[in-house]
């Protein structure tokens, strides 16, 4: 009975009362416990065999995924060193000091020139560097998600399927370039 109570104290068996039981009740398994203990009560049915081929198959997806996942780790810190390679890769860059920005805007001096990459200061005092080919490639994108009104910039972002920072780059050099104008902070429209 003290073995019964603590099963039921911890919820592994419950008492119905109801029915013909209503005065002395039943226990019963919960179905998830039921479930638990039919799987535990399968794998020791298993043959030890299986089993150890079973944990060498996990063990050697594990490996390979963590390989994978270094390798990844490895490409992305040397795209997070290297500004210039985020530009090209993503097609926009947003630095938060007017320092950076001027460093990477010496590299890229010539392509300001040729009109290939814009930079501006956001009003959120933060810059972005976008590579016109990004923006030619979501303008139209742009204008048509604003076409049934004012939408914020995570909104926009989602539409197109990218990361919220680019759409605000984007929407940053539209609204300069006088295709958008910014409704209130972080909403942006059509110009009417």
């Amino acid at each position: 009975m003290k073995l019964l109570d603590e099963l039921v104290k911890k919820h592994l068996v419950n008492i119905y009362y109801g029915g013909k039981y209503l005065k002395t009740g039943v226990y019963q398994v919960p179905n998830l416990v039921y479930r638990q203990l039919l799987e535990k009560r399968q794998e020791a049915a298993k043959p030890q065999e299986e089993i150890k081929q079973e944990e060498q198959v996990q063990t050697k997806e594990q490996e390979k995924q963590k390989k994978e996942s270094k390798k990844e780790q490895k490409e992305i810190k040397k795209e997070d060193i290297d500004p210039i390679k985020r530009l090209n890769k993503n097609g926009y860059l947003v630095l938060q000091s007017e320092a950076d920005a001027r460093e990477i805007s010496k590299l890229l001096e010539d392509k300001i020139q040729k009109n290939q990459v814009t930079g501006i200061r956001g009003f959120d005092k933060k810059y972005y560097l976008v590579k016109n080919s990004f923006v030619l490639k979501f303008q139209s994108k742009i204008k048509s998600a604003l076409k049934s009104g004012p939408k914020q910039a995570d909104k926009i972002a989602e539409a197109l399927g990218i990361e919220e920072e680019a759409a605000i780059a984007l929407l940053t050099v539209l609204r300069e370039e006088g295709e958008i104008i910014e409704k209130r902070k972080g909403t942006f429209s059509l110009i009417d």
